[in-house]
């Protein structure tokens, strides 16, 4: 049971914290179930790209 539920919150949790932190290095929460756990670790994947995506263009347009 731990596999599957506490871990993947564990390290969606720490990437949540490192970007919360200001590291922007984080990665992509790996995403390996399609239940609830799995769709939040999609959205926060999704938002973190949309970010990157914004921070890319306005280095781009200085």
């Amino acid at each position: 049971m731990r596999r599957s539920i506490v871990r993947p919150i564990e390290l969606l949790n720490q990437s949540i914290q490192q970007v919360a932190a200001g590291d922007l290095s984080t990665e992509d929460v790996a995403v390996r179930s399609k239940d609830e756990i799995g769709t939040l670790s999609t959205a926060f994947n999704a938002q973190w790209g949309f970010n990157e995506l914004q921070k890319q263009r306005k280095i781009y347009k200085k």
